[in-house]
């Protein structure tokens, strides 16, 4: 038999407020303790994360550390362009492109048909000679029509350079200065600074801007360019040039300077047939990039040499070789200006290929300004060149937008306007010691 037992009675406490009191404060302690554990818990798994990325959870996106390092290698680099390349890779491509070029055309008035072809595109610059002169007059109206050009279609200001060496290799016979022959047999500098503003302050007022000169080739008794060169003396051609730069320099000429790393003891003319160099490049450096190393800080502009060098493979011109022009040049003689080319088509001499790939071999050795005379398909196939090269990823564009950039800083330096001839820049203040052993290095 069941026997059933009085159920105790529950205490009430509903009269008790101290009881209800502690039953809050139990209550609001234990929802306190249960968020301090959360937060204890969020900060340890955070840290746990920084401390050690790879044995945690991935992240959405996140993943391991190996696999973010997989996934940053295939990124783009962070570009390390110079702040006047990227300015110049603001523009368009075909417009950076168009200013690595210097061109020669035909014509000696504005309405010739070669003048007008020449203005199509906006060049970097043009390079004159005899074919574009009979007299001053008629040199100022081209050079004038040259500017008015550039400023009604609103682009930048062209170079308007000249092969104006003196005596019979200058481009506009009868102007200044003397030949640099006849000057290096004086023995003055003097004389070779006096020329040179002479020459400066005629050409400017005739719209040229820029003279390819002086030539700084240490020559050779009997050489291809003993009648160009101020004489066969190292040291004697390093003050002559020095001189002669100075001289542009001081009235606002941009100056280049020839034929780096130096044609004098070249077997033949560099400008008009294959030619070669046979010394080694201690006697290079010795004798004919002494007259270089005296001006590298000082001049704005050095033109390459299309000679072939026994110092490097004696088969490919300098102008091709990044080891000349980005280590010799830049590196070692610590240049910072444009590097140009002589005519591309006495480049094709020696490699046998087309002013095109000659074109795009030379920007991707260093060069930033092209120079290409002759016939109008010629310049626009190496203008293509330079374009499909870009988007077959066979040139790289940081390199175009370098040297687009070094072509315009070089016309800001100069303050070239399309209305105006230029007025003399700042004198630059040398960024660096003199070479021990040249030519006004203390002992």
């Amino acid at each position: 038999m069941r026997v059933r037992l009085p159920r105790r009675r529950r205490e009430s406490h509903d009269d008790d407020p101290w009881h209800d009191i502690v039953r809050r404060y139990r209550r609001r302690r234990a929802i306190g303790i249960g968020a301090l554990c959360v937060a204890l818990a969020l900060i340890g798994f955070g840290i746990a994360r920084l401390l050690s990325p790879s044995d945690g959870p991935q992240r959405r996106g996140g993943g391991s550390t190996q696999a973010r390092t997989q996934r940053a290698g295939k990124q783009k680099p962070r570009s390390r362009l110079s702040p006047q390349a990227r300015a110049a890779a603001r523009l368009p491509l075909h417009t950076q492109v168009a200013q690595l070029f210097m061109i020669g055309f035909s014509g000696a008035q504005p309405n010739d048909p070669g003048v007008k072809r020449a203005l199509q595109r906006p060049w970097g610059g043009f390079v004159l000679d005899s074919g574009n002169y009979s007299d001053p007059t008629q040199l100022a109206a081209l050079t004038g029509s040259l500017l008015a050009a550039a400023s009604t279609s609103h682009r930048q200001p062209p170079l308007i350079a000249a092969a104006q060496e003196g005596g019979g290799a200058s481009a506009f016979a009868g102007l200044p200065p003397r030949s640099q022959q006849r000057i290096g047999t004086n023995g003055q500098s003097s004389l070779a600074r006096s020329e040179a503003l002479r020459a400066a302050r005629k050409l400017q007022s005739l719209g040229v801007n820029m003279t390819l000169a002086p030539v700084a080739d240490v020559g050779t008794p009997g050489g291809a360019l003993e009648a160009r060169v101020f004489g066969d003396e190292s040291s004697a051609v390093a003050r002559m040039v020095s001189a002669a730069a100075a001289g542009y320099q001081s009235q606002g000429m941009i100056a280049a300077v020839g034929h780096f790393p130096g044609s004098g003891a070249a077997t033949q003319d560099p400008d008009v047939a294959q030619a070669s160099v046979g010394l080694t490049l201690p006697d290079l450096m010795a004798r004919d990039i002494r007259p270089f190393m005296a001006i590298a800080d000082r001049v704005p502009v050095v033109v390459m040499s299309n000679a072939a060098y026994a110092a490097y493979d004696g088969v490919t011109p300098a102008v091709l070789l990044p080891k000349v022009i980005e280590g010799l040049l830049r590196k070692r003689l610590k240049f910072a200006g444009v590097v140009m080319s002589d005519d591309l088509a006495a480049t094709t001499a020696a490699t046998g290929g087309s002013v095109s790939t000659a074109a795009v071999a030379a920007v991707r050795a260093g060069t930033d300004l092209l120079y290409v005379r002759g016939a109008v398909a010629t310049r626009e196939a190496a203008y293509a060149a330079i374009l499909q090269a870009l988007r077959q990823g066979k040139l790289s564009r940081d390199r175009v937008a370098e040297a687009a950039g070094r072509v315009l800083a070089l016309k800001r330096r100069y303050r070239l306007s399309s209305n105006k001839p230029p007025k003399p820049p700042p004198t630059p203040t040398p960024t660096r010691p003199a070479t021990p052993g040249a030519p006004g290095a203390k002992p």
